[in-house]
């Protein structure tokens, strides 16, 4: 029986999007365009769980009244965007660098990829499935999405479609006539 997602595991999930999103904003210097569209992917998809997080905030959360079969679902999406995230912070940790300038501690680290990994990305796996650049992004786009189709699934589910105005005015005119 699932319950409610916890919004504390959902803003962790939030949070580690972004951070690997910043990994690949601020690796961006000599990168391929590639990693521009992954880095959009991801501050997409923190912008998703966040939102996530904020509906299920309110006192009358539209998550709270889903069926059992809904909550399941909502956890299975989380569960897998939660792979992928934990995949690809592992990734970006093996393929990132860091490094002070001269060797000075006091001046700020810089990140930057591993020329192995700018020089052969299109032929390295990326994804926990084996999957190259392309499939990461297409699969960080399918959790925007899986979030995002939930959320209105639900919403129209709780609040349904306000009727079309259009066509009751004109019952009401043919009424009157």
């Amino acid at each position: 029986m699932a319950g409610i997602p916890s919004i504390g595991d959902i803003l962790m999930l939030s949070q580690l999007a972004w951070k690997i999103g910043c990994a690949f904003t601020s690796g961006r210097a000599g990168a391929p365009a590639e990693f521009q569209e992954v880095e959009n992917e991801l501050h997409s998809l923190t912008k998703s769980l966040t939102l996530l997080a904020e509906a299920l905030d309110e006192d009358d959360s539209i998550i709270s009244r889903a069926d059992e079969r809904t909550k399941e679902g909502l956890d299975k999406i989380l569960e897998c965007c939660r792979q992928t995230l934990e995949n690809l912070g592992s990734f970006v940790s093996q393929y990132q660098e860091i490094k002070r300038p001269d060797g000075d501690s006091s001046i700020a680290t810089q990140r930057s990829w591993k020329r192995l990994l700018v020089r052969n990305y299109k032929t390295i796996c990326w994804t926990g499935e084996g999957g190259n650049v392309q499939a990461l992004r297409n699969m960080l786009h399918m959790h925007v999405n899986s979030i995002s189709l939930t959320m209105q699934a639900l919403q129209r589910s709780v609040y349904p479609k306000p009727p079309d105005v259009a066509f009751l005015s004109l019952r009401l005119l043919r009424a009157i006539i």
